[in-house]
């Protein structure tokens, strides 16, 4: 399977510049039944518990979290101290 996703890739990389759609349809197609393989195989056994699900899922979870109990802080919010320095910085660069 990974060489297979492998390939995939290779063949979209290659022909990123094609100017027909023809390219871009058959890496679509291939990563759709890559998906579907991917899917079948897993539902048929599934796979051991692996590390990097735990980072993934607890952004996802902390997420939902802020959303759901409304406590979400936009970046660019003036008492924000990241979001004064990102203003801070983009200003600077723009000089």
């Amino acid at each position: 399977m990974q060489y297979l996703l492998a390939a995939t890739l290779f063949f979209g990389i290659l022909t990123l510049w094609v100017p027909g759609y023809w390219a871009v349809a058959v890496f679509e197609v291939s990563m759709f039944r890559l998906a579907v393989g991917a899917i079948l195989r897993w539902r048929r056994t599934s796979p051991p518990f692996a590390y990097p699900l735990v980072p993934l899922l607890f952004a996802v979870f902390w997420g939902m979290l802020q959303l759901w109990t409304g406590r979400t802080v936009p970046l660019l919010r003036p008492e924000s101290r990241w979001g004064a320095g990102l203003r801070s910085w983009q200003s600077s660069s723009w000089a």
